[in-house]
This record gives C-alpha cells, structure tokens and sequence, in this order.
C-alpha cells in the first residue's frame, strides 16, 4: 500500500468522525484528527515539537497531509479525548483490508487464524 494511499483513506475516515464538539468549532475534527496522525507519522517526540517545527513544514503538512491549519495545544488535546474508540476504529480497516487484499496478512498468520502486525510510521 502506498503511503499516499494509506493517508487520504485515513482522510476520508477521519472526516467522517461524529462531531462532539461545539458548532462553532472553526476547525473540523478531521484536520485535528489529520494533525495528529501526522504528528505520529512524522515520529515527533511531542505535540510541542510539532508545533516548534510546523512553520518549516507547512508546505509539507499541507500537500502530503492535507492539514491546512494548527489547533492550539489545547484544543488539539480536548478535540481528541473526548472521540469515541468506535467512532474511528474504521480507520483500521483502510490498512487492513489492504493489506488482505495483497496477501501479505498471510504471512503474518499464527495459530492458524490470528494475526500479529506491528505498525510503524
């Protein structure tokens, strides 16, 4: 799977979050969710060292990520603690089933129906 591919599924995914917070929330809960992604992605140590190194990235973050904006500090941490686990556990699937689809979840197949992946920006 391209990594091109794999972000703009998780995009699409992302977008389709419930909403939980005010509707006056200038920034949708997919960008935050898209941030934070990126974040991991990028293997920053912390979201303070993203936000230092967003300037120098921005052109990146934008065309490869599609994130247009950043949230404070604050408003990234309470945009994503209160998303319900179920509401993007579909996000695993954008990897998964291609992953299937490529046969390569067979060779990661122990005792006979499981699989052990490890996933890593």
């Amino acid at each position: 799977m391209a990594t091109d591919q794999l972000i703009q599924g998780l995009r699409q995914k992302f977008e389709a979050a419930k909403e939980h917070r005010y509707k006056n929330a200038q920034i949708p809960l997919g960008d935050y969710l898209q941030s934070a992604f990126a974040m991991f992605h990028l293997k920053d140590p912390s979201l303070h060292h993203y936000r230092i190194n967003y300037r120098e990235r921005e052109a990146n973050l934008e065309r490869v990520y599609q994130v247009k904006s950043l949230p404070s500090d604050s408003a990234m941490r309470e945009g994503i603690d209160y998303i319900a686990p179920g509401d993007i556990q579909a996000c695993f699937k954008v990897p998964l089933q291609t992953l299937g689809e490529e046969g390569i979840m067979d060779e990661y197949r122990v005792l006979g129906r499981y699989n052990c992946l490890l996933f890593d920006g």
